[in-house]
């Protein structure tokens, strides 16, 4: 079936629920978070008067992307200068394989015995009778560069200090070669997307990428857009995408008949930015939550101003189809563009943080 046929026949009921779903969330408190205006309806309002009569393409760099499932909107911005940071990748290494426990059989015992024997490093296994050949295998994955193994095997062996210790993966992959992911849904699991948001780094810009679905039926094309991306990457960076973006991604690809997605290194950023910050924020700051907008203010220091509440991010998209007034779109362009930089720049903080220890 055509991807636009089954994007159309999404059921009137669905209009309802995405309400129903800004109901719920904020009855489970996040009402309680506060937008510039203090009343999100009242800041809604706001945004349409002052938006009445403008088009995206007065307000931002836009082009109508044509793609062989329908066409959708392309919005472009570029950081200068920009680049990530990482440890030389000789260094990188060493530091990786000087991580005995991510030997099998190597736990917290076995590995005190073997650093009083002298042992610093996997390579110092390689003649073992007993740890030998799985030494030998840890080597010959990072030797032959296999990324998504060894951040498995550093994942199931060390938990969240594997996530802290995969960053150090990140020094071998080009910069051209990252992919930074953000997405703006109309609900729970399995609703639609309806912006696509993409960061890459090009010579010494951080070129951002957005592709807004103007209205349902456009949604196949946004996320065709995206794909191509995906495809070209090497390593995918996301803000608690392993399980929100990423599984939505896989179902909405899956949905329009687009195929599995590639399998590619994947580093979310919230699980290093949780081991390494769990009980205290920066040397001598009180303990702080993971939400992106109080890493970024804490660790970036960037604060946010004139951001919309993720709950309000359903309803404001359903305002700005039914009144077609820009305004209540704005915003949430504007939250995943500012969501696409500081991920971006996170891992550049953690790469450097990781580089010094």
């Amino acid at each position: 079936m055509n991807p636009r046929s089954r994007a159309a026949e999404q059921p009137q009921a669905q209009e309802q629920l995405f309400r129903s779903v800004a109901s719920i969330l904020r009855k489970k408190g996040e009402a309680d978070r506060q937008t510039p205006e203090g009343d999100p309806y009242r800041l809604e309002r706001g945004l349409i008067e002052q938006y009445k009569g403008k088009r995206l393409e007065d307000l931002y760099d836009t082009c109508v992307e044509q793609t062989p499932v329908g066409e959708c909107l392309h919005l472009v911005d570029r950081l200068s200068p920009f680049s990530f940071n990482f440890p030389d990748p000789a260094i990188a290494g060493m530091s990786i394989l000087s991580e005995l426990r991510l030997v099998h059989g190597v736990g917290p015992i076995t590995l005190e015995k073997l650093r009083g024997k002298g042992v610093e490093s996997v390579h110092g296994l390689l003649g073992h009778k007993v740890f030998g050949q799985e030494a030998a295998r840890i080597v010959g994955h990072w030797e032959r560069r296999d990324l998504i193994v060894l951040h498995e095997r550093m994942r199931k062996r060390l938990g969240g200090e594997g996530h802290s210790l995969g960053l150090l993966l990140a020094s071998v992959v080009p910069q051209s070669g990252f992919l930074v992911l953000d997405l703006e849904t109309l609900g729970l699991s399995g609703a639609p997307v309806f912006l696509y948001g993409i960061a890459r780094c090009v010579g010494d810009s951080l070129e951002i990428h957005q592709y807004l679905a103007r209205e349902g039926g456009e949604e196949p094309a946004a996320l065709m857009s995206a794909l191509a991306h995906l495809q070209e990457a090497i390593a995918l960076i996301t803000y608690n995408g392993r399980t929100a973006d990423v599984p939505w991604l896989r179902q909405r690809s899956a949905f329009f008949g687009m195929g599995p997605l590639q399998e590619k290194l994947h580093l979310d950023l919230i699980y290093p930015t949780r081991f390494r910050y769990r009980t205290t924020g920066p040397p001598g700051e009180p303990m702080f939550d993971h939400k992106l907008s109080t890493v970024e203010k804490e660790l970036l220091g960037v604060d946010r101003t004139d951001d919309v509440p993720g709950y309000l991010v359903p309803y404001f998209y359903k305002s700005y189809e039914t009144l077609h007034n820009v305004g209540p779109l704005v915003p949430i362009i504007d939250h995943n563009r500012a969501d696409l930089v500081s991920t971006a720049r996170l891992l550049s903080f953690l790469g450097s943080v990781r580089s010094d220890s």
